[in-house]
């Protein structure tokens, strides 16, 4: 059955263990598309312009206090994995992160849109088949603990595309370290949320309106189409942790699009990272940007400095 998503999403996490860990020999040692750093009142957060956090030529993903790093330490897992089938029956798959770089995606667009409140970027790009349009906008008030990403799929293409999948992976290493840190899932205390912890706490959430299909706490697909779940609560539990959160749609016609809304929480102890839910939730942003010629979309949003806010279409019942 197709789903409506309007905008915010659910979160699922993953947790690696024993034999599946991420290490240093992990760790990116090239530099990809362009790159967006932006360092607020709180957090100091580095985009790649393929749509994911901790660019290797800034050196950081997420910081919190400022120098205190939580993504770019070891593999910076964190990103992005999307696959589809077309009207044929092929299936084809695009994925973006720090190491081992986008692959199967061609870069279209990165727009900054900060405003004196706000640091914002709208990533766009598209798979290399030219079927689906990826954009993912972060924005990180200034003043605020959380960093609000939403992300668009459209069907640019001339058919349709069945079996959608869009997984977003992070792989916390809380406060400059791997290894150490307690991992718990919020959803028995009615928070989408999975929660990491050492020094600093981290929240990896999605909107409370768009929930993912699956959660869990282990990484092991995530650059894969199929997708097993392992862990869907770590309870706590000190580990080598991550977080994942698995969309599917039915079909996707040309021209519809979908949309997913999660968040980044960061603070100094459980109640900092609920109370940052709350004002996520309740934070108010423009929609995002509606692509259909990417070319003359860059130049409209290049010359019309005006123009401030994203229009989406959404998915219709």
């Amino acid at each position: 059955m197709k789903r409506v998503l309007m905008g915010p999403v659910l979160l699922m996490i993953m947790i690696s263990c024993v034999g599946s860990t991420q290490s240093d020999t992990d760790a990116p040692t090239t530099d990809y598309w362009n790159d967006f750093g932006a360092t607020g009142d709180y957090i100091k957060m580095g985009v790649d312009s393929s749509g994911y956090l901790a660019d290797f030529s800034l050196g950081y993903g997420l910081q919190y206090p400022i120098g205190y790093e939580h993504l770019a330490i070891e593999w910076w897992g964190e990103g992005y994995f999307v696959g589809y089938y077309d009207s044929g029956g092929t299936l084809h798959n695009g994925s973006a992160y720090a190491s081992p770089g986008p692959t199967g995606l061609t870069f279209v667009s990165e727009i900054d849109m900060s405003t004196a409140s706000e640091f914002r970027v709208v990533d766009v790009a598209k798979t290399t088949d030219n079927r689906v349009q990826l954009t993912h906008d972060f924005l990180l008030p200034k003043s605020e603990k959380f960093v609000i990403l939403t992300v668009t799929l459209k069907n640019i293409g001339s058919d349709n595309i069945t079996g959608l999948k869009y997984k977003r992976i992070a792989d916390w290493d809380m406060d400059n370290t791997a290894w150490g840190d307690s991992f718990d899932y919020l959803g028995d205390e009615g928070y989408p949320i999975i929660m990491a912890w050492d020094t600093h706490y981290a929240g990896f959430a999605t909107a409370s309106s768009t929930p993912a299909d699956l959660h869990d706490s282990l990484w092991d697909t995530y650059n894969l189409y199929t997708t097993s779940i392992n862990l869907a609560d770590p309870n706590g539990t000190i580990r080598d942790g991550a977080g994942v959160f698995i969309f599917e749609e039915d079909t996707l016609a040309p021209g519809e699009s979908v949309t997913y809304k999660m968040y980044y929480i960061l603070g100094d102890s459980k109640s900092d990272i609920l109370d940052g839910y709350s004002a996520a939730e309740s934070y108010g942003m423009p929609p995002a940007p509606e692509f259909a010629t990417p070319a003359v979309a860059v130049a409209i949003l290049l010359t019309t400095p005006a123009f401030s806010y994203l229009i989406v279409r959404k998915r219709g019942a």
